[in-house]
């Protein structure tokens, strides 16, 4: 076949080549979904633009992921990750390279938030926000709990219940956020942030009344993970829900399944408390009076013995000294374990004022 000349016959260019092509893969194929693994994935940072390949066993396939589109992908591209792609087959002519232009991107298998949440989670973990030794211990006798949640929500009503049966008069701030939608991580962001600068607060609990798994979302929130990782005081989260674990529940510093359990966590049991002061003055003293007895037994055993010269009169001033250090002991340790209730009680009333003030 002889090739007729270029006079008689069209002569393309390599833009009216590339622009043909664009034409005929735009109108054949049009918007389709391609299945494949990322590789080769970079992103112009100041455009916000992404590039990568989608590739299989057999080819791979250019992909441009513009920043309009990639900012609604919620999880994390990387090479070796398995999605689907719907998109564009068009050609880019300054390069005569077909490729797919991007209109939404989704994981194989895993939904894209349920993968965003694992990505985050791992992210975490790597910085070490989940890990015991950054966990700090509870008081044992907390000034004041701050409650950071729903101010109209049973999981409130249940938590001032329990603190008010197990320490009437406990002291309780409560933070009205919201703990559902669009505005419930920044504001229990803000929560925290508030807390942290008090220093008459010694306890936090975050948390709800339980929920389906898209209601907890806000407590996944990174920010919220982080800003409970960065308090000073401790936390307890109480989100109320057994089976789904959240960011909040892994950073806090105890996890209580619901929000009863969570103030049980956070103030103890008053009358406990008094009952384990008397039990323990009254050991003390039990101890202190054998004390003394063996030591009365030691002196009268040396006074018996042949190896002192008169060994009596030194026996006899260390008696009348023990004589009257026993009721001096005696007296001082009851009258430090009859303040000690005393302070208690006297916080009943003073706190139990506060508290009733915002049921």
């Amino acid at each position: 076949m002889n090739p007729q000349p270029a006079a008689a016959a069209r002569v393309w260019t390599p833009s009216t080549i590339a622009r043909a092509v664009k034409d005929l893969a735009e109108g054949q194929i049009g918007r389709v979904w391609v299945e494949g693994e990322v590789s080769n994935y970079r992103k112009i940072l100041r455009s916000g633009h992404a590039y990568l390949s989608l590739k299989d066993s057999g080819s791979q396939l250019k992909v441009a992921l513009f920043a309009g589109v990639g900012g609604r992908v919620k999880f994390e591209m990387k090479d070796g990750l398995k999605v689907m792609v719907l998109g564009k087959v068009t050609v880019y002519e300054p390069q005569g390279e077909y490729q797919l232009v991007a209109e939404h991107v989704e994981p194989q298998g895993l939904g894209a938030q349920q993968l965003a949440l694992m990505q985050l989670k791992e992210k975490l973990e790597k910085e070490g926000l989940f890990d015991q030794a950054r966990k700090k211990p509870l008081p044992f006798l907390p000034r004041r709990v701050a409650l950071v949640t729903s101010p109209t929500s049973a999981a409130v009503k249940d938590m001032l219940t329990v603190m008010e049966r197990r320490f009437p008069g406990m002291g309780v701030w409560i933070y009205p956020v919201a703990v559902q939608g669009a505005e419930a991580a920044p504001s229990m962001v803000k929560a925290m942030e508030w807390i942290s600068r008090r220093d008459d607060v010694d306890v936090v609990i975050i948390g709800r009344g339980g929920g389906s798994a898209e209601d907890l979302g806000a407590f996944n929130d990174e920010a919220l993970a982080r800003a409970i990782s960065a308090c000073p005081l401790p936390v307890i989260s109480a989100v109320g829900h057994e089976i789904d674990v959240t960011l909040a529940d892994l950073v806090a510093d105890r996890r209580a399944q619901t929000p009863s359990e969570a103030a049980e966590l956070a103030v103890p049991e008053l009358e406990a408390l008094v009952r384990h002061l008397d039990d323990f003055g009254a050991r003390l003293r039990k101890a202190l009076v054998e004390d003394i007895r063996m030591l009365r037994q030691r002196l009268e055993d040396l006074g018996r013995s042949k190896g002192l010269a008169r060994p009596q009169d030194l026996i006899e001033r260390f008696r009348q000294r023990l004589d009257g250090l026993a009721p001096r002991m005696d007296g001082a340790l009851r009258g430090h374990s009859e303040r000690a209730r005393a302070r208690i009680d006297g916080l009943r009333p003073r706190l139990g004022a506060a508290l009733r003030g915002r049921l």
